[in-house]
């Protein structure tokens, strides 16, 4: 296994060499973006984070999508980078705000835990939920368009939400 780090560069051209849509593309480059911002944010207000690390996990976090837009693309995405275990990781754990063991068996997922652990993966994980394809959306529009899809006492509302109140700590700001 190569613990190596990849550039966005790379990232760039894995997505290309996998026929990732140009939509796809485009959400990754706009997840990148914000997920950078944030973790240069975090890094700013003395919190150890390694923002070249998000910067080229946020291209990568999609890549899945190249072989499915189902839930499965997250871990489609991880088989992909599996030479790569901390984008494999990401790829896995930004699907929803997180899935625990017990959700991904009933979502015929592989039994395993899928939630966000290291700072980075959570921050790709947030920057993800704020963007509806390229566009910036609100909180409250990320959580509106959860709600309709699985009903609103469904445990991803309160891990997002739980996120984006651990986030914006960190930032030290409204973001």
């Amino acid at each position: 296994m190569s613990t190596s780090k990849l550039t966005a560069d790379d990232a760039l051209a894995l997505l290309s060499r996998h026929n990732a849509e140009d939509t796809v593309i485009e959400h990754c480059l706009s997840v990148s973006s914000l997920a950078k911002a944030i973790a240069e944010k975090i890094k700013a207000n003395g919190h150890d984070i390694d923002v070249e690390f998000v910067e080229t996990a946020a291209l990568l976090h999609d890549i899945g999508r190249a072989k499915t837009h189902d839930i499965r693309h997250g871990i489609e995405g991880a088989k992909m980078m599996k030479k790569y275990p901390a984008y494999a990781r990401v790829c896995e754990s930004h699907i929803g705000g997180g899935i625990t063991k017990k959700e991904a068996k009933e979502l015929g997922l592989p039994g395993k835990d899928y939630i966000p652990k290291t700072l980075e993966e959570k921050v790709v994980c947030y920057a993800d939920k704020l963007l509806a394809g390229s566009k910036r959306i609100t909180l409250e529009e990320s959580l509106e368009k959860y709600e309709e899809k699985l009903g609103p006492d469904h445990p991803t509302i309160d891990r997002i939400c739980r996120l984006h109140l651990e986030i914006r700590k960190l930032v030290g700001e409204p973001i």
